[in-house]
């Protein structure tokens, strides 16, 4: 025989070999999905095999160092679920082309990746070189740097870049608030207790949480135990001097929604709101949703599953409403006059799932909905988000699974990307850092980047 022949027979046999394992895939699939056996057999395999991949991860954990568990404990590393890493998928045909911001547990910096996964420019900084005493969180006691993140990035046309820090740990945990430029130098600074997102109006304006710990009962609130974590809007002007602080529990206890107070579960840490996210209202929003009006601030809380709305001229809440989710973040007032928003399934165990859902306010009927591929988990514990992107797609943010997808409004993903971090390095095997926050913007939103090539 040949040597052309058996190489051709080899290639033959190969792809007849892929051919079957692909129809296989998708019978199992199909099978599953419709539960006609034996899908549910091998729905059944799957958990178990997923139960065992976890219980060997947990048994890593055990040996490993108390560092080591802390990370794992406090939810910044997880379990990884595959070993695949960067661009896994990219229909450019249907994907919104742009550069994709994001922020991980695994340091303190923020990446910017063109399409194909590429670092196309970085940022750097860490809490101790902006902060040196770290005098802003006094009493709190230092928070070992391994637990300090950047938990969200807003970038700037010009690559300057907001910076809101965390440190898990302790309570309460934001640890404050830089602008940095695009060569990672400090511009400014707001010494405050800023944790998870902030938002940036037209005018340059900035919306971002805090929070700090309550010793006096709220009122007629007394059945909230105090120290309690209490939550805090503020505005900031474009160059981080302070315009505006309100209290939440005090502008929702002076609202005709006081009742949602009373929606808070007894917690350890009582921590009762946690506001999550606060977003400037566009204008096709308040329209649609009266009294509501452009550049107010829409809030999730995630404990009460409830999405409120704070008028900063007045410091009060004008509107709000319970969601159709559990433990919800990232809600995001549309110009459609709906809600996007990040459904983490409650606080459950890794068997959980997760969703995005768009809903109406008005009647909460979901007008549409994204709950991952047949077959695949798709679940994050807490933290995530979503972002709708101008030719309509969804950018998705799935934190606990290090990965972010682009899906189009029939569910197809169309780009996806998996972290290329893993925790062999710190004695996690088998670990990844969870993705904090990701951001898609368009080449022309960001012209610094063809100055800096």
């Amino acid at each position: 025989m040949s040597r052309l022949r058996r190489s051709a027979i080899i290639v033959y046999a190969a792809l007849f070999v892929s051919a079957l394992f692909f129809l296989g895939m998708v019978t199992g699939v199909m099978l599953v999905r419709y539960e006609v056996q034996p899908g549910p057999w091998l729905d059944q395999a799957v958990t178990a095999l997923r139960a065992w991949d976890e219980y060997l991860f947990d048994k890593v954990v055990a040996r490993a160092g108390s560092k080591q568990r802390q990370l794992v404990k406090l939810g910044l590393w997880q379990r990884e679920r595959t070993r695949d890493t960067g661009v896994l998928r990219n229909n450019p045909t249907l994907s919104f082309a742009g550069y994709t911001l994001y922020t991980s547990a695994h340091d303190q910096g923020a990446r910017l990746l063109d399409p194909d996964g590429r670092v196309v420019h970085e940022w750097q900084k860490s809490f101790a070189e902006i902060w040196p005493d770290g005098r802003h969180l006094a009493p709190t006691p230092r928070v070992d740097p391994e637990f300090l993140m950047w938990r969200h990035a807003y970038l700037y046309p010009n690559g300057d870049i907001l910076a809101v820090f965390e440190g898990l740990g302790v309570t309460p945990w934001g640890s404050g608030l830089a602008k940095l430029d695009r060569n990672s130098r400090v511009l400014w600074t707001f010494d405050d207790r800023v944790h998870h997102e902030v938002d940036v109006a037209p005018d340059g304006r900035i919306a971002a949480l805090t929070h700090a710990l309550r010793d006096k009962p709220l009122g007629n609130l007394s059945f909230l135990q105090t120290p309690l974590v209490e939550d805090f809007v503020v505005i900031l002007s474009p160059d981080g001097k302070r315009l505006g602080t309100w209290s939440l529990y005090e502008a929702l206890a002076a609202s005709p929604w006081e009742v949602l107070l009373h929606l808070a579960n007894p917690k350890e840490d009582r921590d009762y709101l946690h506001a999550n996210t606060v977003k400037f209202v566009p204008a096709g929003f308040a329209s649609a949703n009266p009294p509501v009006e452009e550049g107010d601030l829409m809030i999730t809380l995630r404990e009460t599953d409830t999405v409120c709305v704070l008028r900063p001229s007045s410091g009060e809440i004008v509107w709000a409403r319970r969601v159709p989710c559990e433990a919800p973040h990232h809600a995001t007032p549309l110009p459609n006059g709906n809600i996007i928003i990040f459904d983490n399934g409650g606080r459950k165990s890794a068997d959980g799932f997760s969703r995005v859902i768009e809903f109406e306010p008005g009647t909460g009927r979901t007008v549409w909905c994204y709950q991952g591929s047949p077959g695949q988990v798709f679940y994050s514990r807490v933290r995530s988000g979503q972002q709708v992107l101008p030719n309509g797609n969804v950018l998705i943010t799935e934190s606990d699974a290090g990965r972010m997808i682009e899906v189009t409004r029939s569910g197809e993903i169309v780009w996806e990307w998996r972290t290329p971090h893993r925790g062999e390095a710190i004695g996690l095997p088998k670990a990844i850092p969870v993705i904090c926050a990701g951001t898609r913007y368009s080449a022309e939103q960001l012209p610094f980047v063809a100055e800096t090539k």
